[in-house]
């Protein structure tokens, strides 16, 4: 079955949530017809505190539950009995930390790599068996940037894995830490200085040529950074002013031709063209008026892309035409408080 995943806030002293708000109640699994691009069926809530961040490891959903008390993930085993989803708690595991925020899978299976915001960790858990998350490592940064506000301390908001490397990104020090995960432990490569202030958010990673880009999303500057082979050869600005109470917010690619950019308070998600040279180029900008996308992803069949915006609950769908652009749009569902939407599938 074709599904969206939505993890929302469920308490008013999360960030950026309004102080009248409906509050979300956990994970919303939502069964989806991605050829339609239509809600197929009646959504399953599984109840849970601040799941901020989801991913399906075939039929287990895992989550992160992000509090400035702990940093948590809780394991899922999810289904369909009878044409209707179902989900059983297996396992949480509870470690050192604070927020955690992100989750990244490794290739097989084996292994989650988990950002903590509020503490400015990176954990590697190991799910090898089911129902039994473990700790394998815990790595701990310091120091602090330019903005006092956010960036008094180190606070990792995201990683990425590619070929074997795990990219992670530092918004409280303007930095991009690399890892190799040789025989299931990380080992500090590299370390890319971000332009100070920028706030590295989130980051995509695509091959082409024979050389490797990185792109990260600047939450702060409203910036996207485009490095080749490490070294920063482009930089884009989504704002020629910055809005007050815009941040940038999620990346996406699209068939190693499109990416897409959203902005929190401004409405906005920018589409841009990926050149042969790995170059980005503005090709379209469209405005939701009020809009606040703090989440944003393609659809499994790559025919429509997804936005949450947080401050409405709304789960917006903006139909892709041929060449990338975004064309119809409407609202897909309602969800309380959406801080992420993921599109995926379950047997």
């Amino acid at each position: 079955m074709d599904i969206l995943l939505v993890g929302t806030y469920t308490q008013h002293d999360a960030p950026a949530v309004l102080e009248k708000q409906e509050l979300g109640k956990g994970i919303y699994l939502i069964p989806y017809n991605e050829i339609l691009g239509d809600v197929a069926g009646t959504p399953l809530i599984i109840q849970m505190q601040n799941p901020s961040w989801v991913c399906l490891v075939k039929n287990r959903l895992f989550a992160v539950s992000e509090s400035e008390d702990a940093a948590e993930i809780v394991e899922y085993e999810v289904g369909v009995q009878e044409e209707r989803l179902t989900a059983e708690k297996k396992a949480g595991l509870q470690m050192p930390g604070k927020a955690s925020c992100h989750i990244e899978k490794d290739e097989k299976g084996q292994r989650l790599f988990v950002s903590d915001y509020g503490s400015g960790d990176l954990k590697v858990i190991d799910i090898s068996e089911a129902g039994s998350p473990k700790l394998l490592q815990e790595i701990s940064f310091t120091g602090k940037g330019l903005d006092p506000e956010r960036q008094e301390a180190s606070h990792i908001h995201s990683c990425f894995l590619h070929r074997g490397d795990l990219y992670a990104a530092d918004l409280g020090c303007d930095k991009i830490y690399s890892f190799g995960t040789d025989k299931g432990k990380l080992l500090q490569k590299e370390t890319i200085e971000v332009r100070p202030g920028a706030g590295p958010r989130h980051m995509e990673i695509l091959d082409k040529n024979g050389k490797t880009y990185l792109y990260v999303l600047n939450e702060l500057d409203l910036t996207i950074s485009v490095y080749c082979n490490g070294e920063l050869c482009q930089t884009i600005s989504l704002e020629e002013e910055l809005p007050e109470g815009a941040l940038a917010a999620e990346l996406c690619i699209a068939e190693e031709k499109m990416l897409y950019a959203s902005v929190r308070g401004t409405g906005e998600i920018f589409g841009f063209t990926i050149d042969e040279n790995g170059m980005l180029n503005l090709k379209q900008k469209v405005v939701v008026p009020k809009g606040w996308f703090r989440s944003i992803c393609l659809d499994s069949s790559g025919k429509h892309l997804l936005a949450a915006d947080q401050k409405t609950g709304k789960i917006y769908i903006f139909d892709r035409q041929s060449e990338g652009e975004l064309g119809n749009q409407r609202v897909l569902v309602e969800v309380p408080v959406p801080v992420q939407v993921l599109s995926g599938k379950i047997e």
